[in-house]
């Protein structure tokens, strides 16, 4: 009696292991990749279950030396998107970090300021807030806010995944 309990609930669990597993490889065929164009991108917002669990430790110090200089924005994702929008080069998105603090420039192409932002910003882990001190154009409205982003650093690209707010850019190192 025991074993044919036993049986049973094996048979059961498998079944439900099953079901669960073609339910999950059908959804993920029919979703569209994040982004197929930049498997960092893609590998940094669908780690895997060992990943999760065993998250590696990010040097603060190193990541915010790292960071130091002038960026240029690459690609970004709004809320609603599911691809990047790769931007062209010479952009005019520009993002500077110091030791302590950010700021942003947007301009059009006669040279004309569009948008700025600054001010400070924290460190914990690959967690990255900034406060949004001061402000021109558009970014006005966020003036007092504290957006925070996950940030990932590979070679001369770096990665601001947003969290809460569902933006996501990639952002190019430039020359010195």
């Amino acid at each position: 009696m025991a074993w044919s309990k036993t049986k049973t609930a094996g048979a059961v669990t498998a079944g439900i292991l099953l079901a669960a597993g073609i339910t999950i490889a059908v959804f993920l065929s029919k979703r569209p990749a994040a982004n197929e164009n930049d498997p960092v991108a893609y590998a940094v917002l669908h780690r895997s279950l060992l990943q999760k669990l065993f998250r590696q430790e990010v040097n603060e110090h190193e990541l915010r030396r790292q960071l130091l200089g002038t960026w240029e924005m690459a690609a970004v994702r709004s809320r609603r998107g599911t691809n990047y929008f790769f931007l062209p080069t010479n952009n005019n998105h520009l993002k500077i970090f110091t030791q302590t603090t950010w700021s942003i420039v947007g301009y059009d192409d006669d040279s004309n300021m569009v948008y700025s932002a600054g001010g400070p910003y924290q460190l914990r882990g690959n967690t990255y807030t900034e406060t949004i001190e001061s402000a021109t154009g558009f970014m006005t409205n966020f003036i007092g806010a504290h957006p925070r982003f996950k940030i990932i650093l590979k070679g001369d690209k770096y990665y601001q995944l947003g969290q809460g707010n569902n933006i996501h850019e990639i952002w190019q190192r430039m020359p010195h």
